[in-house]
């Protein structure tokens, strides 16, 4: 039996123009990565209440968090590979759509496959700018952005196959709101405070989030390229809470 098969994807022109762009946005980045930077440090010493003179373990988190993101950032060359290699990852992935499936697949060759009868709807989402196809798992989905060539016509192919769409302004659903709300919480919390008592509630609230957050890893088998990174992620707040009740233990 013949089966249709329509693959969407992105031109080369689209690529260049993506790669153009996300170079153009790695420029701030890196300017509000040392404004943090040199900012935190003048705190640390101008501002007793904060900074080096009183209590160095409220401004360690600081220089961390804002040294962590200009390390992740794109000012070295290795940086810069970095990024190249991201947006790569994003726009070499295409999507198949045929009459009884949808198929994301990846540069690496690994894909993610949505029969019709687990299609549950197709999420029209305007702060992403893009296309959340949703499984009846509901914290698996296929995110298809509006920038790959013939998105109108992908959105077609999907109505065709009698899947509904519905629109929203804001993707994921609300519990994972509250699990980002509170993992960043927990991050913030030893900024605002050194009391001992409270920085352990915070490390008993982190280590009780990796649950759901491994719960949401678990649900997504396909990806396994960043399956280990995301673990490790779900356990870094308990990790520097714990770390930070050590020290305060050190003379």
């Amino acid at each position: 039996m013949l089966v249709c098969m329509a693959v969407y994807g992105y031109s080369e022109e689209t690529i260049e123009k993506v790669r153009a762009k996300a170079k153009r946005n790695a420029l701030p980045m890196r300017i509000i990565g040392v404004t943090l930077i040199i900012g935190s440090f003048v705190a640390m010493i101008v501002d007793t209440r904060i900074g080096l003179r009183s209590d160095p373990l409220r401004s360690l988190p600081v220089v961390l968090i804002v040294l962590g993101m200009q390390l992740m950032g794109w000012t070295f060359r290795r940086g810069r590979k970095q990024l190249t290699d991201v947006v790569d990852a994003i726009v070499g992935r295409s999507y198949i759509v045929t009459e009884g499936e949808v198929r994301q697949l990846y540069p690496n060759g690994e894909e993610r496959r949505f029969s019709r009868e687990e299609i549950v709807r197709a999420e029209e989402v305007r702060l992403v700018r893009g296309l959340y196809i949703r499984s009846s798992n509901r914290y698996r989905w296929i995110l298809v952005p509006e920038t790959i060539d013939r998105y109108d016509e992908f959105k077609d192919e999907l109505r065709r196959m009698g899947i509904p769409f519905v629109r929203r302004a804001l993707p994921m659903n609300p519990e994972e709101w509250l699990f980002v709300a509170v993992y960043i919480g927990t991050l913030i919390c030893p900024l605002v405070t050194h009391d001992r008592g409270i920085l352990v509630a915070d490390f008993v609230v982190a280590l009780c989030l990796t649950f759901p957050g491994m719960l949401i890893i678990r649900a997504n088998p396909d990806n396994r390229r960043l399956r280990k990174l995301a673990y490790a992620g779900s356990f870094l707040p308990a990790v520097l809470i714990l770390a930070f009740l050590w020290l305060m233990k050190m003379p």
